[in-house]
């Protein structure tokens, strides 16, 4: 029979005498386990990825026609909008803090599951706009509406709202 000869740097003190260090059995089912684990976070990781490209294109059922606006923030007035299927037209007549007059435009925003974003103009100048049309329930959300976020560069911010004209 061999004797196994253990170096001297990988020995250990265990009471009066000098001991091997101690082999551990590699568990069962760690391959699996690990294996598990690697596929679970790349699913969180590319999840993102796949929901963002299956948005539907348009807004919810009933939501085409149009809209009366409101205006608060630092333009205020009204207004009204258009919805169709993938888009949605934003016309105002605002009034800055000022007292100056004008016409809020935004044609042609890009609409997608229901949320739309882009550019418009109002005094000359940029208006960077967000929002979403929302679909009624019937029991939290009465009437078809509309929601925004407004900013322009110099002026301010504010929100839009409004809500569907007619059935």
């Amino acid at each position: 029979m061999s004797t196994f000869v253990v170096p001297a740097s990988r020995q250990q003190p265990c009471g009066a005498h000098v001991c091997a260090p101690r082999v551990r059995a590699p568990r069962k089912g760690t391959g699996y386990r690990r294996l598990i684990g690697v596929a679970l976070c790349a699913a969180l990781v590319f999840l993102p990825l796949g929901t963002s490209s299956y948005a539907k294109p348009g807004g919810p059922p009933g939501s085409q026609g149009t809209y009366d606006l409101t205006f608060a923030g630092a333009l205020t007035g009204d207004g009204h909008a258009t919805v169709t299927p993938n888009k949605v037209n934003l016309h105002g007549k605002v009034v800055d803090a000022a007292g100056n007059n004008g016409n809020l435009v935004a044609p042609n925003l890009d609409m997608n599951d229901g949320r739309f974003n882009g550019t418009g103009k109002v005094f000359g100048s940029t208006v960077n706009i967000s929002g979403r049309v929302e679909g009624a329930d019937g029991t939290t959300i009465k009437v078809v509406r509309i929601l925004a976020n407004y900013d322009v560069p110099g002026i301010g911010n504010g929100r839009i709202v409004g809500e569907r004209k007619g059935p």
